[in-house]
């Protein structure tokens, strides 16, 4: 496999010290309201810095000190700097509009949504609404565990997955019921950390690279689907893509027919190809085996994480135009992590 080196980018952030002007108390109160409800991005330290820096309140130096003395007090960060940033100037008044200003606008917005809510929490569509809202966290809460467990051991990924999977399980059982029947079908993205072995050659690092997966088939029973399976892996470096698949028949069993909860296994084909020129390329046998939960979002739709183990026994690869043979004894795996949407 490929390897590829990356490098972290690296920020440097350069602050020139500033005069402190005298402000108004309605000064700190409508800088603070603007702090908060700034529209390009949320309340922060990083957006607090900036507007406080560069609007002459403080120096780069002060605000630091500041922030260091904020972070040990109890209490949210932005909202002890309001107040520090407040009482340098202006004293009791003017850590009182700070204070006022971060937390007026979004205690307006709750208890006015508050209100909207109690009037209209009965209504179909809005009960519709915060089932989608509920699937959307989930399905953030999904994306950023798998961001998390990236950098981990293959070991440390499947038990992060499964505690992933325990946590958004009792928000799926508050959405629409189960119900497996008829055709289904779905497809998904997710990440695979790939490895290969051969006669000529060992076993080195594993390799990232992009996943895809699409199934599709049909259903017998509540606790069981079957059909077929496409599981593909692709890496790009030094001009060259490699790609592994596997076309298997697969079964999808549900130990529990109210549970999103599956494990799956399938047996089929396998291929490796790299677009070198001349490419390498073979074809074997191959399975895949995994486990994942369907999280309804929708009478017949799911968000449906998912950890595959995808396996081939590519046996010999062969060098295109006649060249012969590259490789002889090919084995490849990859370990995928991955998001999709099923219908059912």
């Amino acid at each position: 496999l490929l390897e590829v080196s990356r490098a972290a980018p690296i920020l440097l952030v350069e602050g020139e010290p500033q005069s402190d002007p005298v402000q108004s108390n309605t000064h700190y109160f409508l800088a603070a309201l603007g702090y908060n409800n700034d529209s390009n991005a949320p309340a922060s330290t990083s957006i607090f810095q900036p507007k406080v820096v560069d609007y002459e309140h403080l120096s780069a130096e002060d605000f630091t000190d500041l922030l260091g003395l904020c972070q040990f007090l109890p209490g949210g960060n932005v909202i002890n700097l309001s107040v520090a940033v407040g009482m340098r100037f202006r004293g009791i008044a003017g850590a009182l509009a700070g204070l006022l200003g971060l937390i007026a606008g979004p205690s307006l917005v709750v208890i006015g949504l508050g209100v909207l809510y109690e009037r209209t929490q009965d209504d179909p569509h809005v009960r519709h609404l915060f089932a989608g809202l509920a699937a959307a966290a989930a399905g953030l809460l999904i994306s950023m565990a798998i961001k998390i467990v990236l950098p981990l051991r293959i070991v440390a990924r499947l038990i992060a997955l499964g505690g992933v999977l325990l946590t958004v399980a009792p928000a799926a059982r508050a959405q629409y019921p189960q119900r497996r029947e008829g055709f289904w079908i779905g497809f998904g993205l997710g990440y695979g950390s790939a490895n290969i072995s051969c006669d000529n050659c060992s076993s080195g690092a594993r390799t990232g690279g992009v996943t895809a997966f699409l199934k599709l088939g049909g259903t017998p029973s509540r606790n069981v689907l079957i059909g077929g399976a496409i599981n593909g892996w692709s890496h790009a470096s030094g001009g060259a893509t490699e790609t592994m698949a596997n076309v298997t028949g697969s079964v999808y069993f549900y130990p529990v027919a109210a549970s999103g909860l599956f494990l799956t296994g399938g047996l089929g084909f396998s291929d490796y190809h790299v677009d070198t020129s001349p490419a390498v390329s073979g074809t074997g046998w191959g399975f895949t085996a995994g486990v994942g939960y369907d999280i309804r979002v929708g009478r017949n739709v799911s968000l449906t994480p998912v950890a595959d183990f995808v396996y081939g026994g590519v046996g010999d690869l062969s060098v295109s135009g006649g060249g012969g043979t590259f490789a002889t004894g090919w084995k490849q795996n990859v370990v995928d992590f991955g998001l999709g949407v099923t219908f059912h």
